[in-house]
């Protein structure tokens, strides 16, 4: 058996079905449906649901561009691919090509079963010419034939004949091989893995924020006389509240992990404190100044323009002011 080819990296994809899965797919496609091909579409319905990354496999199956797949290669992939054991890759062999389900395997049935699983093989393995061959696939499916009784071989007699194909061992040693030691990469994994990166980041900012409170204190202490010093202690004590709130809503979302509807409240709250402490700054900023500043920004505020200029000698509709007596 030769070496992987490109193509086998989309098998990990294929990890994940189990036996139960794959009978049930070959009763339901084969048997019920009785389809002997599968369109893209068919493909990602019936087998696309449990993985998305799937379609990689049915475009590495269809060589030939006609957009579409054989069900024998399918599903001989599932078996061969799948996760199972090599007992039960060969009983799902046996299942898949006993056509008439009547127990046993008669020649032209094992003859497609090595068709079918080298045309399989060659899309995803560099194998040996020789097993493509007809005539070498004749003669194998003869020598298995050799080994059942009058009615056929049955599925007991497959799996001790399996068992002594040197063919099939190759194949066995090939998948152990190269079998893959991790799951593939989904878009359910990639979620995790950044979710898993997100934990760690808020992790990295919690103890920040911990150390922050534990050396606020300290630096406040020194602090205050200076900022007292320049005359901004009301400022500095308005920065100093929001930089407490802001420590308090890290915390919140970290305890809570995010949550809707009460981090979208709490939000809100927070959003109106802040409002209501902007306001109380600005009148104490504005007490602070000057009364002739404060009396023009309380008009301003109340709406109230400056009075209307009146000249001597006009009236109030533009004409002369009679001369007074």
């Amino acid at each position: 058996m030769g070496n992987t080819l490109t193509q086998h990296d989309s098998l990990v994809h294929v990890r994940g079905w189990t036996r139960e899965q794959i009978a049930a797919s070959n009763r339901t496609l084969r048997r019920q449906n009785k389809l002997y091909g599968l369109t893209k579409e068919d493909f990602v319905r019936f087998f696309g649901g449990r993985n998305r990354e799937l379609i990689t496999v049915f475009n590495n199956l269809d060589t030939d561009y006609d957009g579409k797949v054989d069900i024998f290669e399918t599903l001989t992939l599932l078996a061969i691919w799948g996760g199972t054991s090599w007992d039960e890759k060969m009983c799902l062999l046996f299942d898949i090509f006993d056509l008439m389900g009547k127990g046993t395997l008669k020649l032209d049935e094992v003859m497609m079963m090595g068709q079918v699983l080298v045309a399989t093989l060659r899309k995803f393995l560099a194998i040996d010419t020789e097993w493509s061959k007809p005539t070498s696939i004749r003669d194998i499916s003869r020598n298995a034939i050799a080994a059942g009784g009058e009615n056929g071989l049955s599925e007991e007699q497959f799996r001790q004949w399996a068992s002594r194909c040197e063919q099939l061992l190759q194949l066995k040693v090939c998948l152990a091989d190269h079998a893959p030691r991790s799951n593939p990469a989904t878009q359910e994994s990639r979620m995790r893995d950044q979710m898993g990166r997100l934990q760690k980041h808020a992790n990295r900012i919690f103890e920040r924020v911990e150390r922050l409170q534990d050396k606020l204190p300290e630096f406040l202490n020194n602090c205050t006389d200076f900022v007292a010093s320049l005359g901004r202690r009301k400022r500095w004590d308005f920065t100093i509240q929001n930089l407490r709130q802001m420590i308090l809503a890290l915390t919140r979302a970290y305890e809570v992990g995010g949550g809707g509807e009460e981090e979208e409240e709490g939000e809100k709250e927070d959003n109106k404190v802040e409002e209501e402490e902007e306001e109380e700054y600005e009148e104490e900023e504005l007490e602070d100044r000057p009364r002739e500043e404060k009396k023009r920004r309380t008009k301003i505020k109340g709406g109230r323009g400056r009075p209307e200029k009146r000249f001597r000698g006009v009236r109030r509709g533009g004409g002369p002011v009679p001369p007074q007596r």
